[in-house]
């Protein structure tokens, strides 16, 4: 099926492809603007700072607000 052929093409999930998709906006966002971690946990779609803290970190071995202060 699609999910399938997606996960060949790519290596991963449409899931898993479309988390790391909207972490690595979220951390660009950090970088690079002023918004809060709050702000952009929303902005990318998550529905909870929470949840948004732990994909982050999970994904990039540091929390967003550690990764801002560097």
């Amino acid at each position: 099926g699609l999910t399938g052929l997606f996960r060949r093409e790519t290596g991963q999930s449409p899931h898993r492809f479309l988390l790391d998709l909207r972490l690595r906006q979220a951390r660009d966002q950090l970088l690079g603007t002023d918004r809060t971690v709050r702000e952009v946990a929303l902005e990318c779609g998550f529905a909870s700072l929470e949840h948004f803290s732990r994909s982050f970190h999970r994904r990039f071995g540091t929390s967003p607000s550690a990764l801002r202060r560097r």
